[in-house]
This record gives structure tokens, C-alpha cells and sequence, in this order.
């Protein structure tokens, strides 16, 4: 499937379940955005964790979080370290979001 985001978009998925280092990763890549997909509610303290240590790293990052917990429960996400909630399929908002 084609991605949907603009050519001048570099964008690199990382697991964080599984990658280490994430303030160095920061450090080497300088996003501009970073999102996290939250599916289960077991992950929504650990996605806000992160979301926290990045814009403690840099408060500039532009950071949203989606996925079926962001979509059902969008409130858990209305803190500090969260710009914007996406609702429903990110396909089409992310690059919408990106482009702002």
C-alpha cells in the first residue's frame, strides 16, 4: 500500500516494546512530529510515559497519539505532553496533521 504522507515527510516507526534509547534515537533523527499508536488500554500509562520524556527532550515536537484506546477514550490523552488525539483511522488524519 502507498503511503500517504508527502514526499517531504522522512518517517521511521519504531516499537517501543522493543527499541531502547528513545532520547538518543531523538537526538539522531530531530522529528519535527512524533505519534504513537495506543490499541489496548494496558498501554495508555507507557504511551504517556514516552510521551512525556519527549517533550521533556525537546517541547517543540509536535506529539499525538491515536489507535482503538485514543479512539474510544480520547479524554485519557488530554494532558500536557499531547498535542492532538486522532479519532478513528489515522491514515488520512495523519498527513492531514503533518502538513499543518
Amino acid at each position: 500500500m502507498a503511503s500517504k504522507t508527502a514526499p517531504h515527510h522522512d518517517v521511521r516507526i519504531l516499537d517501543m516494546r522493543l527499541e531502547k534509547g528513545l532520547i538518543e534515537y531523538l537526538r539522531d533523527f530531530q522529528p519535527q512530529a512524533v505519534g504513537i499508536t495506543v490499541s489496548f488500554s494496558t498501554d495508555v500509562y507507557n504511551a504517556l510515559e514516552i510521551l512525556r520524556a519527549i517533550k521533556e527532550y525537546d517541547s517543540k515536537i509536535y506529539t499525538f497519539v491515536g489507535g482503538h484506546h485514543a479512539t474510544l477514550n480520547p479524554s485519557d490523552f488530554l494532558r500536557g505532553c499531547v498535542d492532538a488525539v486522532v479519532i478513528g483511522e489515522g491514515e488520512e488524519t495523519t498527513p492531514e496533521l503533518l502538513d499543518l
